[in-house]
């Protein structure tokens, strides 16, 4: 048995600071505080699970509510409809939220306008010098692919020449094979492969550095080449590239047009097609159209379409990134990276929420000697009620992302802006520092192939043996 001033307890500790130095503030809900602002708490996961002893969590109600965030859903009667009441006294009457932490874990969107980069075609009539090399019995510098395309000093045992072969040589094709039906919409307008490109290895050299490389990696049917979003340009170039999801690529198609409309609260959201407004409200097209012509006033609610216009020689270009499918494929195709990040914070969107994310303002992972680590940035702590439920929330996260990762877990280090307790809170605080802690438990996790299968019953905590829980009013 534990010898209890051996359990480390820096939530605790964190407590009992804030009662003895924070200052007494006033706040958003009239209830009033003492806070602290500026601090940090650090937790060893592969020592055990940070779940608090003091009192006993609503583990149910934590761990629905983080598979509620991560699978995008932001209406609060899916959790109502499990009997976790936690965002109930925030929900409009139909149980939406806003775009809360599911939407900007999963479907972040903006529209920028881009000015067109148009180029000349490159010379391709001029002669490559023989290239020699032992073992290979053509010539790799002969321009048999489409008349263009040559294979060059390429890698023959790179791991992913095969579908960087197809997708080149797709590339090549509708540029200058007139018997392409892709033809029509490339060559002929004057779409064309740079000098560079023309050149498989150079490609496959590049095709690595392009932004998006580990979706690519990660999602091979969900993502491909395009030229059209980082620049409208008719190259296909290094500098002109990225590898985009088809879903995006499909909303830029030439015969969709984003537009502004009013919600039926008064939110002006932005969309990126008629279709897709339909689909996701179950709106009639034609009713949509006819709202977009002025022909319509309103429809379901929803008024005020317009088209959004970009400048004179610019074009509107929609994006949509899935925050936590990124860093998934980031952790798994390239660890080391220093952009392993999350925000759920996303300023032209705040207004439009019933409650901004007081968490997972910045969530960053890092990765060290097989291990995972998380640390996330919270502007607003409730320190009694909401923080530990917080700290549970992402210390399951950062299990959740190892697991997929192949990787074991590090620290979780949770550091807090406005840290407060509220006045109504004081004695359940002492009545809780009173008690004894207890060693954390263990958290057995079921495996499963992706992030998005999880459920309630894949989450077990072995040796949970809490205090009894505390009840406490929730501030609003």
């Amino acid at each position: 048995m534990l010898n209890p001033a051996a359990i480390p307890t820096p939530y605790e500790d964190l407590l009992r600071k804030i009662m003895a130095e924070g200052v007494d503030r006033g706040d958003r809900t009239g209830t009033g505080t003492r806070s602290l602002f500026g601090q940090q708490l650090r937790y060893d996961l592969s020592a055990g699970f940070p779940l608090l002893t003091t009192k006993k969590m609503f583990t149910r109600g934590a761990i629905e509510e983080l598979l509620w965030f991560i699978s995008g859903d932001t209406n609060e009667h899916t959790l109502r409809d499990k009997n976790v009441n936690i965002w109930r006294e925030w929900a409009r009457e139909d149980g939406s939220l806003g775009p809360v932490y599911g939407k900007q874990f999963r479907h972040v969107s903006s529209f920028v306008t881009v000015k067109p980069e148009l180029f000349s075609p490159a010379d391709t009539s001029c002669e490559l010098p023989a290239l020699v090399r032992e073992g290979r019995v053509r010539n790799l510098n002969a321009r048999n692919t489409y008349g263009v395309g040559y294979c060059g000093d390429y890698d023959p045992d790179d791991p992913h020449y095969e579908w960087l072969v197809n997708v080149w040589r797709q590339m090549v094709r509708r540029c200058y094979d007139p018997t392409c039906k892709s033809y029509a919409g490339y060559g002929a307008k004057g779409v064309h492969v740079s000098e560079q490109w023309q050149c498989f290895a150079t490609f496959q050299k590049d095709a690595r550095k392009l932004p998006n490389w580990v979706m690519k990696l990660e999602y091979p049917d969900e993502f491909s080449l395009d030229k059209d979003m980082k620049s409208a340009s008719n190259r296909y170039a290094r500098e002109t590239c990225s590898w985009v999801s088809n879903n995006v690529q499909h909303a830029n198609l030439s015969n969709t047009k984003p537009f502004t409309v009013t919600d039926p609260d008064g939110n002006n959201v932005a969309v990126s097609s008629i279709g897709r407004l339909a689909r996701e409200e179950g709106m009639n097209l034609s009713a949509i159209h006819r709202c977009l012509n002025g022909k319509l006033k309103s429809h379901h609610g929803w008024t005020n379409f317009a088209y959004i216009e970009a400048p004179e020689g610019e074009v509107v270009r929609y994006n949509e990134v899935d925050q936590l499918k990124y860093v998934v494929a980031s952790l798994k195709h390239d660890p080391e990276s220093r952009r392993h990040i999350i925000s759920l914070w996303n300023p032209s969107e705040v207004d439009m929420m019933e409650l901004p994310p007081c968490h997972g303002n910045i969530i960053q992972f890092y990765v060290a000697s097989g291990k995972l680590s998380c640390a996330m940035y919270q502007r607003s702590c409730d320190m009694f009620l909401g923080v530990p439920v917080n700290i549970a929330s992402y210390a399951l996260l950062t299990h959740m992302m190892a697991a997929q990762a192949g990787l074991g877990v590090g620290e979780f280090v949770w550091t807090g802006g406005d840290t407060h307790i509220y006045h109504n809170h004081f004695d359940q605080v002492k009545e809780q520092l009173s008690r004894e802690p207890r060693p954390y438990p263990k958290l057995v996790l079921a495996p499963r192939d992706s992030l998005f299968d999880h459920e309630y019953e894949d989450f077990t905590f072995e040796g949970y043996d809490p205090h009894p829980a505390i009840k406490a009013p929730v501030a609003v």
